[in-house]
């Protein structure tokens, strides 16, 4: 074999797509396909000076010093392929990729990350295409009668970041493919890795358990690399099925809350009923992985995972815990660490062992200049050993690379771990290690260091450098800059920075928290440091819940998305402790973020702690009568609203704030209209609603005002005076409008499109519609998104295009089904908006067939469709 080139070069990567039902369809033809088709590969790579670095079976691993000549070659092979004699229904067809990156080599073969690109931008790729990276296709761009086609960014299954790849273009071959098959082509929320996945047996071993068993766990102490290893299983099996879901649970403490955090994590609202039954409603026919990760302080919600498994064939679960479910159907997979050197190696074997090979890929990122070689490769191979390959112990001790070398990291590392090792009999051997290990990385710390460490454990799910000083900044005068000492822990990979909404976050690895928080708490600044967490979390709800109603609400949103663990950890600390005042204000900020992220449920349960409070204030009583009062609603529970919001003007009225006042009598209003335990009498609202309004025109509150002109509105609705609702809505649009209130000036919109439909001004309708689409679409408010589609199918029904109305109307059912939606029903039993009283002339045999079709649609897919009908509705002729 002539010598492998280094520096800049080109691999290739090839293989026969479905080789192996090809094998079976052929016989005994197939050892001569097979040969025809590896000496076909041959002459190409070597024709165009390629060396062949490795085959297994019928794939080719080659390497090109120069772009052009790699991607000359295949395309030389592709014209041979296909030129080439075969048996009928025997061709071999080759799917092919390349990406020029540095040529490291580990003894005679390559190591690094643009190997592992390279094979899997081949392995998304389709028999008889050619595709690159963005690198090679600028090496390549001067071969001759070849052209590229942009295929975009796509993620591939190392859940590193984005590639841009290129389709190889040649006349006379074929261009049309299907698209890739990435990880981009599936639906899913797996986390992009800022650091390479080193290859490990268990991912074929484990994920080929998950094909015989639908429940597979993952089991093992911290430290191991569960997490890792089950994001890499997902990704690598992403393509068989509908969509790949990843739940982290470390954050959840209560089994009650797992439901509502795996339909968080779909997508899904959970605005009322029981959140169970509503997951397992949407997973029923839907084939999808989900990967529920640190279960096992919610081992009581293991009979739910059963449930689901249940109701869904086509479900297959990971989950990551330290503790098996034991329930039926579970196959347990016991994570191993890492493989360690045994005995003396030499340096190119050394590489190959996944513990090593996981320091030197750290310890290279820590120390861009540090090498494996003859003079520390023992050391470093003793240090894999005494660690027992724990993926996080190895990862904090290459971080030292910085500091220490290896020889004198193991001296260090030797006496430490003697000497820290937990004495505690009921943990395992290797969990005393990891101990040990971040004991001996704690210890290394300076004193401020150590502090600040510990201090930092209060966060869950990390905080913003902002909060992080002003959390710190309540219990300690720093003695240096406090962002010298976070860069510190950040350069010893105790703490990582991480993009989110735009903003850097900082964050511990759990395991990293949970010793931290020990500490924390064996210090005398515990109590201290979660009141300043919990002050300081009370001005960020203050701050940022007022703003959800206004044009900034999706920026907002998603800095409370992030802020979500901490809120509730802040609230619960409140209620434990029992803060009244802090768990008052917390809660009265927070609840419409509830409502709108579709955690009524929750908001509901954390609610009824904080009501048991007294915080002496009867303002503040009130206000959290009214946020309860307000979630109940939204559930549809009108008699628990009417109860919240008895007591919420009652506190009001004690407290003497007119204002308050006001809104609770406006409040009143909707639980007396719309009560399920009678009839609905929309009269028996406007006594409540006058008696807001004078005390708004009498405080001057245009909000106030605008807010009663709106409740009018549904009033006249009701009271089938439609063009009085039009007007009416449409006046408190325009006051919400002016005073920066976005949310109810959406809503407002949304009454005045159902007052247009019962004057069948559908073409009236219609810009409104699309308006609140957008705009509840880019906030995700499912509540909004729901009942404005259910708008859109009258509005195609009503102007003709009946087809699209049915479709609609069973995505619509479906929607409503899965995220809760429960004020759907209110369109039929208080707005006269009955679908079906609607003429339609379309055979009932279409309309079924129609209406089954919408119910397969996802969200994203019926938004689409309320789109078509806007763009039918708006046309010319529509």
């Amino acid at each position: 074999m002539s010598p492998l080139p280094t520096g800049t070069v080109t691999f290739l990567f090839t293989d026969i797509e479905g080789s192996t039902k090809l094998l079976q369809r052929l016989g005994e033809l197939a050892a001569d396909v097979f040969e025809q088709h590896g000496s076909i590969m041959r002459d190409a790579i070597a024709g165009a000076a390629g060396v062949v670095v490795r085959t297994e079976g019928d794939s080719f691993f080659a390497v090109f010093s120069s772009g052009p000549a790699a991607v000359a070659a295949a395309v030389a092979a592709q014209r041979a392929l296909s030129e080439a004699a075969w048996p009928e229904d025997g061709a071999a067809r080759v799917r092919m990729g390349l990406h020029s990156g540095e040529g490291v080599l580990g003894g005679d073969d390559y190591l690094g990350l643009d190997v592992h690109r390279a094979a899997r931008i081949a392995a998304s790729a389709h028999g008889g295409q050619i595709v690159v990276s963005e690198a090679t296709r600028a090496l390549a761009d001067g071969v001759a009668d070849v052209g590229y086609v942009d295929l975009g960014e796509h993620r591939f299954k190392d859940l590193r970041r984005p590639e841009r790849v290129f389709q190889v273009v040649v006349q006379g071959l074929p261009s049309e493919f299907p698209p890739l098959g990435s990880l981009s082509a599936v639906p899913n929320n797996l986390p992009l890795e800022l650091t390479s996945f080193v290859d490990r047996p268990e991912v074929a071993v484990a994920g080929a358990l998950l094909e015989h068993h639908r429940l597979l766990t993952l089991t093992g102490p911290g430290g191991t690399g569960k997490t890792r290893l089950s994001l890499q299983i997902a990704a690598e099996r992403a393509d068989r099925y509908d969509g790949v879901f990843f739940v982290p649970l470390d954050a959840v403490d209560a089994p009650s809350m797992v439901a509502t955090t795996i339909a968080a994590a779909l997508g899904l609202s959970q605005s009322a009923g029981d959140p169970a039954q509503r997951l397992a409603q949407h997973l029923a026919g839907r084939a999808y992985l989900l990967v529920l990760d640190n279960f096992e302080q919610v081992l009581d919600a293991a009979p739910l995972v059963a449930d689901l498994l249940r109701a869904s064939p086509g479900l297959h679960v990971i989950v990551t815990s330290r503790a098996a479910l034991r329930i039926a159907g579970e196959q347990e997979f016991a994570v191993p660490p890492l493989g360690v050197p045994n005995g003396k190696r030499d340096v190119a074997t050394l590489r190959t062992i996944g513990s090593v090979a996981l320091f030197v890929e750290r310890a290279t990122a820590a120390r861009p200049e540090f090498a494996l070689d003859a003079t520390n490769a023992g050391a470093v191979a003793e240090i894999a050993r005494r660690l027992d390959g724990l993926p996080l112990a190895i990862e904090l001790a290459a971080a030292r690379v910085k500091l220490l070398p290896p020889q004198t990291m193991l001296e260090r590392l030797g006496s430490s771990l003697d000497f820290v090792a937990s004495n505690r009999r009921d943990l395992p051997d290797r969990q005393r290690t990891l101990r040990g290990a971040i004991t001996w990385s704690y210890d290394l710390l300076s004193p401020p260091e150590k502090r600040l460490l510990r201090l930092l454990a209060v966060f869950r799910g990390g905080a913003t450098l902002e909060v992080v000083e002003e959390v710190c900044g309540r219990v300690t005068a720093a003695e240096e800059p406090l962002l010298n000492t976070l860069e510190a822990l950040v350069d010893h990979s105790l703490v990582r920075p991480e993009e989110r909404a735009g903003e850097t976050r900082f964050t511990m690895l759990e395991t990293i928290r949970e010793y931290a928080w020990e500490a924390l708490q064996d210090s005398d600044e515990c109590s201290a440091v979660e009141r300043a967490h919990l002050d300081t979390f009370v001005e960020v709800a203050e701050r940022l819940g007022p703003r959800l109603t206004s044009i900034e609400q999706t920026s907002v949103l998603e800095r409370l998305d992030a802020e979500r663990d901490n809120l509730r950890g802040a609230l619960g600390f409140a209620v434990s402790s029992r803060a009244a005042e802090p768990a008052h204000r917390l809660a009265a900020a927070f609840w419409r973020y509830w409502h709108m992220r579709g955690l009524v449920p929750e908001g509901r349960q954390l609610l009824d702690g904080v009501l048991t409070l007294d915080p002496a204030d009867p303002a503040r009583r009130a206000r959290s009568y009214e946020a309860a009062g307000g979630l109940a609603y939204w559930a549809n529970d009108m008699s628990g609203a009417r109860d919240n919001y008895s007591r919420a003007l009652e506190e009001a009225e004690a407290s003497g704030d007119r204002d308050l006042i006001g809104f609770a009598h406006y409040n009143l209003a909707f639980p007396t209209m719309m009560d399920e335990a009678g009839p609905r009498e929309p009269k028996a609202a406007i006594p409540a609603l006058d008696r807001a309004e004078a005390i708004f025109e009498e405080t001057g509150n245009r909000l106030g005002l605008a807010s009663v002109s709106w409740a009018r509105g549904i009033v006249a609705v009701m009271n089938q005076d439609f063009v009085t609702a039009v007007e009416t809505t449409l006046a408190a649009s325009a006051l919400f409008a002016a005073e920066g209130d976005a949310f109810m000036e959406a809503w407002s919109n949304h009454q005045a499109v159902v007052g247009y439909l019962r004057l069948d001004r559908a073409a009236d309708a219609a810009p409104l519609a699309r308006q609140l689409l957008e705009v509840f679409g880019d906030t995700g408010d499912v509540s909004g998104v729901t009942l404005t589609l259910g708008n859109l199918a009258f509005i195609a029904a009503h102007t003709g295009h009946e087809e699209q109305a049915t479709r609609m109307w069973g995505a619509v059912k479906a929607l409503a089904g899965r995220s809760g939606v429960n004020l759907l029903d209110a369109s039929d039993e208080w707005l006269g908006l009955s679908w079906k009283d609607l003429p339609m002339h379309t055979d009932p045999a279409d309309r079924r067939r129609w209406e089954s079709a919408g119910q397969s649609l996802d969200t994203s897919e019926a938004i689409a469709l309320g789109h078509e009908i806007i763009a039918l509705v708006e046309a010319p002729n529509g």
